[in-house]
């Protein structure tokens, strides 16, 4: 992974990159959440047959902006999907995105607010630094009827999604 500020450091060899990237057989994965804010191209862009983006708009435009989005070559998509057997038409097949939608949008019913975020006998757990808890959740259901949980679910919400 590449991270934007390592960006201006790492974009002066850029074409050194690209090469050893085809000599090691390797692919990059630029993780460019902060590009918008920097104006020097991804490196991805120089090297598009060996790279990945990954980006958002919920740090470098709003953070309530839910938005993100991945590119990859073509024949990098195809190769991943045979691996994890997807059909290649599926990626396209209008049911599939409409299952997408589907899926969204009951996350959202849930009160689901960013990834990861699980959703265990009604409670949410969001986020990496969440996992833990969920784990202590799991080992102990009790936990979240203790009188500290529940004083702290008697606290306002400070913020709240508008259900569509």
């Amino acid at each position: 992974m590449l991270n934007i500020f390592a960006r201006a450091s790492v974009s002066r060899v850029t074409d050194p990159i690209g090469q050893a990237l085809v000599r090691a057989g390797l692919t990059l994965v630029e993780d460019d959440v902060y590009g918008a804010l920097c104006d020097m191209p991804p490196l991805s862009a120089r090297i598009p047959d060996r790279a990945v983006l990954v980006s958002s708009l919920s740090k470098a435009v709003a953070p309530g902006l839910r938005f993100g989005f991945v590119a990859a070559p073509p024949a990098l998509v195809a190769a991943l999907a045979e691996r994890l057997g997807v059909a290649p038409a599926a990626l396209d097949d209008p049911a599939v995105k409409q299952q997408l939608r589907s899926n969204g949008d009951d996350a959202i019913k849930a009160g689901v607010f960013g990834v990861p975020t699980l959703v265990i006998d009604g409670h949410l757990f969001w986020g990496v630094d969440g996992l833990p808890f969920a784990a202590a959740y799991l080992a102990d259901p009790g936990l979240m009827s203790s009188a500290e949980m529940q004083r702290l679910a008697s606290l306002p919400a400070a913020a709240q999604r508008t259900p569509r």
